[in-house]
């Protein structure tokens, strides 16, 4: 099972995330880069989102145990969201990056979480200057840190946005030597939806992109591809889970999956196994540690009682 949430299953986790819309912030919980974000959707109750950076984030009715004394940024989180509304979560155009807007009765704040690796999670204000991030970091292109005004990576393409042009340049200029590959990597689409687009579109995904007598891609081919995108773009949520892998729609390339009501519910299922059982494991290695720590101590004092 993969831990890492790709771009598209994140536009999809967006939507169903939208139940969330102007909810209250309630109580937050931080353990290192994993996050819990009680809110209380009016009329529906208490809902929990766990983000856990750089991998993924999910609505789950599992808790999990919590430092009981909260890292410094959780505690500056408390501050600021602490009954919060929470306006508006929106994916920034194709990256795996998230903008969640809260409002209080006298501020605006943005809480950014970016699950390209590493990850981060980072706090601004209205006018988008950080205020706090769990990682401070400096690329060529962008720094994250207190004071300065919050960037983030952008692609060339946007997938949801993408024109006929734009995916005949994204061919033509590629490095990758096939079609597929090419998807996978120029649009950011992952080779699970990159194969996807080439069944939908009857394209051997193996065809290498330049036709060498003219030196550039087939129009048919471009036509069938950008045809297929378009579908994909429009595809139905449909989660399903085949064995380990789960998806948030129906794919040609994975029939026969187990469906599913939600996307969000297929994560919950499965990473919440995953955290109960690290828990006992935890729990488990705690107990032995303690008895072994006991069982030396008996020996001692057996010692000493025979001298």
């Amino acid at each position: 099972m993969k831990d890492q949430i790709s771009s598209y299953e994140l536009a999809c986790m967006v939507k169903e995330l939208q139940v969330l819309k102007d909810a209250r912030m309630d109580k937050i919980y931080q353990k290192d880069k994993e996050f819990l974000f009680q809110i209380h959707v009016t009329s529906k109750g208490k809902h929990m989102l766990r983000v856990v950076i750089p991998n993924y984030l999910y609505l789950t009715d599992y808790k999990g145990d919590f430092p009981t004394t909260p890292p410094g940024l959780c505690v500056f989180l408390r501050k600021k969201l602490k009954n919060a509304r929470l306006r508006e979560i929106e994916q920034l155009d194709f990256e795996r990056i998230l903008r969640l807007k809260f409002s209080t009765k006298d501020a605006i704040f943005y809480l950014f979480l970016e699950f390209i690796p590493p990850g981060n999670l980072v706090v601004c204000d209205e006018n988008l200057k950080i205020l706090s991030a769990k990682e401070n970091k400096r690329w060529k292109d962008r720094t994250i840190r207190g004071g300065v005004e919050y960037t983030y990576p952008k692609q060339k393409y946007n997938f949801f946005k993408l024109t006929k042009s734009e995916l005949k340049e994204a061919l033509e200029n590629t490095k990758s030597t096939s079609i597929v590959k090419a998807l996978a990597v120029e649009l950011s689409l992952g080779g699970i939806y990159a194969e996807e687009v080439c069944v939908l579109a009857n394209v051997d995904k193996d065809k290498a992109i330049l036709d060498k007598t003219k030196d550039n891609i087939d129009v048919n081919t471009i036509d069938r591809l950008f045809k297929a995108i378009k579908e994909l773009q429009k595809l139905p949520l449909k989660p399903n889970k085949l064995k380990n892998e789960m998806f948030p729609i129906s794919l040609k390339t994975r029939e026969g999956g187990e469906e599913s009501k939600t996307f969000n519910e297929l994560f919950n299922n499965a990473f919440t196994k995953k955290a109960i059982a690290k828990q006992k494991d935890a729990a488990q290695g705690k107990y032995e540690k303690d008895l072994k720590k006991i069982d030396n101590m008996v020996k001692a004092q057996e010692a000493t009682l025979v001298k």
